[in-house]
């Protein structure tokens, strides 16, 4: 497995949420850059859209960053006037739905699969 992929593997199953590649050179980051938007087409349209890839640098080492694309989600102010996220329910998401089906099939707890609709709760917050 290239490191690309391993980096975008890692990124859709949420081991990671962002990943570095590096490069030698300017030349050499362009090449990356075009490679890793190749493996990402690879991807279903709905993980597609997750995944952000960017140039980068740090220290004078340039980098291709990959990495799912932040919520930005929903604001409504509250009773207090406070901007706050707009709950979302899970059945509103696919890529949720898709995970808790697996979990099914797989013959997961309902603690276990109260504890992932947890995490992803927490993340539509962050």
């Amino acid at each position: 497995m290239s490191d690309i992929t391993e980096v975008i593997s890692k990124l859709v199953s949420g081991e990671i949420k962002e990943g570095f590649v590096s490069c030698l050179n300017k030349s050499h980051q362009e090449s990356v850059r075009v490679m890793v938007f190749n493996e990402k087409n690879k991807l279903s349209s709905e993980l597609k859209e997750l995944i952000t890839v960017s140039k980068f640098s740090e220290d004078g080492q340039l980098y291709i960053k990959v990495y799912k694309k932040p919520n930005l989600g929903i604001l409504v102010r509250d009773e207090n006037g406070k901007l706050v996220p707009l709950n979302k329910n899970p059945e509103d998401s696919p890529e949720l739905q898709r995970i808790l089906k697996l979990m099914k099939e797989d013959g997961r707890s309902q603690e276990e699969i109260n504890e992932v609709i947890k995490q992803w709760e927490d993340e539509q917050r962050e």
